[in-house]
Order: C-alpha cells, then sequence, then structure tokens
C-alpha cells in the first residue's frame, strides 16, 4: 500500500510539473506574438560593449507562434551616411522554456542559418531578448541583449 500511495505521489508531481512547463511555453507564446519595435540594442563582442544608437534608425520585430521578421531602416530615407536597410526572418520555436530563432532570409546572406536561443523576460509591455550570436565562418561571436516594446494597434 505504502509503495501505491509513493508512485501515486511522484505521477501527482510529475503531472504537476509537466503542466506547469507546458504553461509557461504557452504564456510566453501567447505574450510574445504581435509587433515589437525596438528601444535599445547592446552588443558584447569580447571585452567591447556596444549601445546601438537608435537615434538614426528604427526596427521592427513581427513574432508570430510559428515563423518571425526583422525589418530596420535609417530614419532619413537613405539620404546621408546612415542610409541602411536589414530584413530577415524564418521560422521560430519554443523549447526549454527559451525563444530560438533560425534566420533562414536575410540579405546579409552569410548570416543565414544562423540560430539564436533567447532567454526571455516580459517587463509590463516591454520584451528583452538576451541571446548569442556565432558564426564561425564569418567570425562573429557576440552577446546580444534587445529591448521591444509593443506595437499597439
Amino acid at each position: 500500500m505504502k509503495v501505491l500511495i509513493k508512485v501515486i505521489c511522484a505521477i501527482i508531481v510529475f503531472f504537476l510539473v509537466f503542466m506547469s512547463c507546458t504553461h509557461q511555453n504557452a504564456d510566453i507564446n501567447t505574450q510574445i506574438n504581435g509587433t515589437w519595435l525596438l528601444v535599445s540594442s547592446e552588443i558584447k563582442a569580447g571585452n567591447k560593449v556596444t549601445i546601438e544608437d537608435l537615434s538614426t534608425r528604427k526596427m521592427i520585430k513581427i513574432i508570430t507562434a510559428t515563423h518571425y521578421s526583422f525589418l530596420s531602416h535609417d530614419l532619413n530615407k537613405g539620404q546621408d551616411s546612415t542610409a541602411s536597410f536589414v530584413s530577415g526572418g524564418g521560422p521560430c520555436r519554443f523549447q526549454d522554456n527559451k525563444y530560438i530563432e533560425q534566420l533562414e532570409y536575410c540579405n546579409y546572406r552569410e548570416w543565414e542559418g544562423l540560430n539564436v536561443e533567447f532567454d526571455v523576460t516580459f517587463n509590463k509591455d516591454t520584451l528583452i531578448l538576451c541571446g548569442i550570436e556565432r558564426i564561425d565562418e564569418i567570425d562573429i561571436y557576440q552577446e546580444i541583449t534587445e529591448k521591444f516594446i509593443k506595437i499597439k494597434n
């Protein structure tokens, strides 16, 4: 009888842990879906930390349950030295409480194939993504922290 009670307790504990993990992933998936405006970006490569200047460019990221895309361009309509346009996207998924992006399409073609695993934090309408970009072929290894605010309809 004691063995049966221990087995039943173990099954209940396993079920509760499983359900909490499933619920957390579902909750992240629901919260992260939408269109996000980049408000800060920090890149750490080796000992160098770069805070990106977002006063001359704008970037949005669109995230669905299965795919993401990003679009970035300068704010001077390509008329000066800040002229730029960057876009990309591909499949995304949630695994072990991580948000994972696979860069399938990008105008910087050498970045295609990059997978980035992000830690996700929400603070009200702010999304914070922390991950590592690594592309050995072009000697890229950098930690990124991006903060976005949700664009309301």
